[in-house]
């Protein structure tokens, strides 16, 4: 019968405490109350990963209405975090999705964002023009009705909800009219008034680049 080794001075008795990965924590805070959280929800689907959080808040209003939830509950996961000594707890990065439409404290909400490193993704006049774009290349000034009453031309039902289908496959092509207009309006130093316009692809982009991150390699769109 062979004899069990001596323990070496090297080996710990002592219970190593459970390895913990961390997880990107995004939180998005949306405008409306169906459209954003439906693309967002079919973008949390698309990109499932257990080391990819993304929270969709409840909370819905005008632009500075957003910001200052932001604000305070990233404070409140800061302190949690603190508190239980768990800097997972913390939000990696908060979003504010949200329209120009005609809302008169979009600077001001602006300014408390940058302040608090919270994150805008705004879309001029609304947000049916990301989705839009993901379908035609729309770049004529717009209202929020008439790009609204375009997107349900191309989406039978949209007033109900947002048909995410759709949408599948054409991201990149999104994104990309989504920066050619963006630049146009550069050229035409148009930038104040940019209608149309959107960033909803840079909280995107966001969230691929951590997912990819997560999983430790280049993945395919899912989008």
């Amino acid at each position: 019968m062979s004899r069990r080794q001596p323990l070496s001075a090297a080996r710990s008795l002592t219970r190593r405490n459970p390895c913990r990965e961390p997880r990107a924590r995004f939180l998005l805070i949306c405008e409306g109350e169906v459209t954003e959280p439906e693309y967002f929800a079919y973008v949390k689907e698309a990109l499932r990963d257990h080391l990819l959080v993304i929270e969709i808040s409840k909370t819905h209003g005008n632009p500075l209405q957003l910001v200052r939830e932001a604000v305070a509950r990233s404070r409140s996961a800061a302190s949690k975090a603190r508190k239980d000594r768990d800097d997972h707890l913390r939000y990696d990065q908060i979003w504010c999705v949200t329209d120009v439409d005609s809302h008169p404290q979009l600077s001001e909400a602006k300014m408390l964002a940058e302040k608090n490193g919270v994150h805008l993704a705004i879309s001029n006049p609304c947000f049916e023009l990301w989705p839009l774009l993901h379908i035609v290349d729309r770049r004529c000034q717009m209202t929020s009705r008439e790009m609204q009453a375009e997107l349900r031309q191309h989406m039978p039902g949209y007033e109900k909800s947002l048909d995410c289908a759709k949408l599948r496959g054409h991201y990149a092509t999104a994104r990309e009219r989504a920066m050619s207009i963006l630049k146009q309006h550069e050229r035409d130093d148009n930038l104040v008034d940019s209608n149309p316009s959107t960033n909803v692809w840079q909280l995107v982009d966001e969230l691929l680049c951590s997912k990819q991150r997560a999983d430790g390699r280049v993945t395919t769109s899912p989008l």
